[in-house]
């Protein structure tokens, strides 16, 4: 018999999925209803949590202060869109706005309530994420390697991209963060031999596909990361996190500030190989960083 656990804990590992195909609607046919999409199994979540609380009057609050601070960051993010909005950034809308807001807030929400529900089973959370991510994978294989479907947002040539992601940064963290995972269950697995021989292949397929995406920065970062995991330096890094909330969009914002001093003729030299355009694009490949930070 299902219980209210067993239905968050659906709907948490479909909303990968979805999100995934989500964002291929956004580029295909219209960004407000990919937008919509790909968070429609979220606000279903929500929706599911608000429901049993007035159903049982209990309201029993378990937030603390990285809540209210990844909040302030989102809130944030949100804050930048309407500016870009009011400076006539191209293709930007109200509509679209206003629905990329709600999938930047509503997320995080609702992986909250998925939390609660699992609050008593942390092993189990953990292994929805990974079946998650997997199946998110897996209907990118199939759309990309058996349909032939091209990722509409950005495609280039000799590279994988795939479809049902916004970009092949994110096609790249996804096996990267994939593979850390399986670096933590292969250490629990070391006495079951056909377990970690079905980790291990997971972990090589992953990497082939990370060489083939071939995102330098990402297989950068993603050694980076396994070096400070396999020597047990993560918990002597845990500030980093309240560090990149804010401080890597304010440093990304600043690019074009510090182009303008170095383009100074006394700079001349140091950067010759940097232009505006170098500046003003390495936003996209950030957003790398502040995932993995996160």
């Amino acid at each position: 018999m299902l219980n209210k656990r067993d239905i968050i804990n659906f709907l948490y590992v479909i909303s990968f999925p979805v999100y995934g195909f989500g964002t291929y609607i956004s580029a295909t046919i219209s960004p407000s209803i990919g937008y919509m999409c790909s968070i429609s199994i979220h606000i279903l979540m929500i929706l599911f949590y608000l429901i049993d609380v007035a159903y049982k009057r209990n309201v029993n609050i378990k937030i603390n202060w990285l809540y209210f601070l990844t909040l302030a960051f989102q809130l944030t993010c949100v804050a930048s869109l309407f500016v870009s909005l009011s400076k006539n950034m191209p293709s930007m809308n109200m509509l679209g706005v206003v629905t990329k807001s709600i999938l930047l807030m509503v997320p995080f929400q609702s992986f909250i309530v998925v939390f609660l529900y699992n609050e008593k089973h942390e092993k189990g959370f953990v292994n929805k994420t990974f079946l998650s991510w997997s199946i998110l994978l897996l209907i990118n294989l199939i759309g990309f390697f058996g349909l032939g479907i091209k990722n509409e947002t950005q495609s280039i040539s000799g590279r994988f991209t795939f479809p049902f992601l916004d970009s092949f940064y994110s096609g790249a963290c996804l096996v990267a963060m994939l593979n850390l995972m399986i670096m933590a269950f292969i250490k629990r697995s070391l006495k079951e031999p056909l377990k970690l021989i079905s980790l291990f292949s997971y972990f090589v397929l992953n990497l082939v596909l990370l060489y083939y995406i071939n995102s330098r920065i990402s297989i950068l970062i993603f050694i980076g990361v396994v070096l400070l995991f396999t020597f047990h330096l993560s918990r002597r890094f845990r500030g980093v996190f309240l560090v990149s909330v804010f401080t890597l969009p304010l440093l990304l914002n600043m690019g074009v500030l510090i182009y303008r001093v170095l383009s100074l003729p006394v700079f001349l030299t140091i950067a010759r190989r940097v232009d505006l355009i170098d500046i003003t694009t390495f936003n996209g490949r950030a957003i790398l960083w502040q995932r993995t930070l996160d």
